[in-house]
């Protein structure tokens, strides 16, 4: 019995415990609102030369104050950034709504495959840890508020003892409390965004952890935008990126689910690096309307 034990421990890893299925959530996820606008500057974008260098006018080091302009010049900056705010607002609205759905995706994973799990774009083995913090302030967070709201319940059935006694202060501190309450939902809600759907349901309990689906040095190398404004796009460094989250994947055993974007194709890497390892790719009915949109 020893002796095959330590046979088994001088086996590689990938034999011992492979996944039989990557399923791959198709995701369109959060940036923020200076990302988002550096995202349609770069989708409306020429390259500047024959290797695909932009330069970011998010990333320009001297800004020119809007007064400096031209009025006409300052009415087309201020028509602009209406209009870039109403997309994204409209783009947070269709992030929210993709989560939603996914969560009811994971939910059915969860308890088909008994997922505590899930991997995720972006997470890394140094970020990890501040990303669980997070949850955990969050959750911290919802409890305090839950139990301050049952307090705040009133006791008497008279409504006329609802308030108290209305005083300066106390109207004071009600307001206080309720404009700091509003102000943490408001981060919160972002951090939820940022977490997505897999994140949402750690908070909520329903899955045990976040998994980090990547490398921290390739994903780095895959940044496509410099310290000194340029945009570069990589094909060798988002094909190594690519490789590394697949070594990730295949830590894992049974079926591994991992939320990643849709723009991301693992069939070519599990071929190269697991053949065999089955690939499904699932995307949510609203990612596929904005997709096709």
């Amino acid at each position: 019995m020893h002796r095959l034990l330590a046979l088994l421990a001088l086996l590689p890893s990938p034999l011992l415990a492979e996944p039989t299925e990557v399923i791959h959530i198709l995701n369109h996820h959060y940036v923020s609102r200076d990302d988002y606008e550096q995202d349609v500057w770069i989708e409306n974008a020429h390259p500047v030369n024959g290797r695909g260098v932009y330069v970011s006018p998010v990333k320009e080091k001297r800004i020119t104050p809007i007064f400096r302009f031209p009025v006409r010049f300052q009415m087309k900056i201020l028509e602009y950034q209406k209009e870039l705010d109403e997309r994204y607002s409209a783009f947070l609205d269709n992030v929210e709504a993709i989560q939603g759905q996914q969560v009811t995706v994971l939910k059915s994973l969860i308890k088909k495959h008994n997922l505590k799990g899930v991997y995720l774009e972006g997470l890394t083995e140094k970020n990890h840890g501040r990303t669980m913090k997070i949850i955990e302030t969050i959750k911290k967070d919802e409890k305090t508020k839950t139990e301050k709201d049952e307090k705040a319940k009133p006791k008497s059935k008279n409504p006329d003892d609802e308030f108290g006694e209305l005083t300066f202060d106390s109207l004071s501190k009600a307001a206080d409390d309720e404009y700091f309450n509003a102000f943490i939902a408001a981060i919160n809600k972002t951090h939820l965004l940022e977490l997505g759907a897999a994140g949402q349901l750690v908070v909520k309990g329903e899955l045990k952890t976040l998994l980090p689906a990547e490398d921290s040095k390739a994903f780095q190398a895959a940044n496509p935008f410099l310290p000194d404004g340029k945009i570069v796009f990589n094909k060798k460094a988002d094909k190594a990126r690519e490789d590394a989250i697949v070594r990730n994947l295949l830590k894992g055993n049974g079926v591994v689910v991992i939320i990643l974007g849709g723009a991301h194709d693992l069939s070519d890497n599990l071929e190269r690096l697991a053949k065999g390892v089955k690939y499904t790719r699932v995307a949510v009915s609203k990612y596929k309307e904005i997709m096709n949109n």
